[in-house]
């Protein structure tokens, strides 16, 4: 399970940062502890892999801590088979949830992977986020199934203002996002451009006049991409190929962060923008040259 602090993963858990994704799994801290009747034990290994847990929860042996009224994998008895001695809601005979990220039934199958999630689905595609289905149109529901998206209903705007284009909504990447945004005269031409409109949001405008005019920011030349503006953390799992996970918004919140088109920013601080830096390069007075975000690319520059 994705995470970006200890509270978010389950009992008996930490959440491990690894750079390139983060996740939920085994341990135990002073500001985490172990459920009551546990104790935290520390462990030495030397792992090449990560995440690489130093502590565990351990409980007296065979004892049903959590109260589910399943005892520890490797105890013997009936019931027994509890893959998660610490989460009373996860047990042999729970039902799959799909979407958590959790193996809830201890079948050792998660979410999509599980068959229980595959006869929910029928016909349609199973999936684990929105980026498994088709985008825009339908999103990954509560079984974990791919289903149809809300109808937009467009509101009725007063003269001297227009409906702005659609804007996916972060979570399900559905478009139901739209508003009233003051109207310009521009041109008619078609040059698509993917500009930020409000928190964070990503929509594609015809141009780069009817963006600004409707008092939107440009973030890049060309039409939105896949799966940008959908929610994201601050390692970056949940966003499609060719999408960084951007600080959409740092001046109002720092936790408010949008998948957007690698290589494109708005702001020093995107920078490099998902790819790897250009070369340093050294200023007149013998200074390293910093990373600037000049035209919505990432540029070296010695200017103030």
């Amino acid at each position: 399970m994705a995470c970006t602090r200890d509270a978010q993963c389950g009992a008996g858990q930490l959440c491990y940062d690894c750079g390139a994704f983060s996740r939920c799994d085994v341990g135990c801290s002073a500001t985490k502890p172990c459920p009551t009747g546990a104790q935290c034990v520390q462990q030495v290994q030397n792992c090449l892999v990560c995440p690489c847990p130093q502590s565990r929860c351990e409980a007296p042996a065979c004892v049903d801590v959590d109260g589910d009224g399943y005892l520890p994998l490797q105890c013997q008895g009936i019931p027994g088979g509890d893959c998660a001695p610490f989460d009373p809601t996860v047990h042999p005979g729970a039902a799959e949830s799909c979407t958590n990220g959790k193996d809830d039934d201890c079948n050792g199958l998660i979410d999509a992977a599980d068959p229980a999630c595959a006869r929910l689905c029928g016909p349609a595609p199973r999936c684990t986020s929105a980026l498994d289905c088709n985008l825009g149109a339908t999103t990954c529901g509560a079984s974990g199934c791919c289903e149809g998206c809300p109808v937009l209903s467009p509101p009725f705007c007063q003269m001297g203002t227009c409906v702005s284009p659609p804007a996916p909504h972060p979570n399900s990447g559905c478009l139901l996002d739209v508003r009233c945004i003051p109207c310009g005269i521009c041109p008619a031409v078609i040059d698509p451009v993917c500009a930020q409109l409000g928190r964070g949001d990503a929509r594609t405008f015809q141009n780069r006049c009817y963006a600004t005019t409707g008092g939107a920011t440009v973030i890049h030349a060309g039409a939105c991409v896949r799966g940008e503006g959908l929610s994201c953390t601050s390692t970056g799992p949940g966003c499609a190929a060719g999408t960084y996970c951007r600080d959409a918004c740092p001046e109002c919140d720092a936790d408010l962060r949008r998948c957007t088109k690698s290589g494109a920013c708005v702001a020093d601080l995107d920078c490099p923008a998902g790819l790897t830096p250009p070369p340093p390069m050294p200023c007149p007075n013998g200074t390293p040259a910093p990373l600037r975000c000049e035209n919505n690319a990432c540029v070296r520059s010695c200017a103030p």
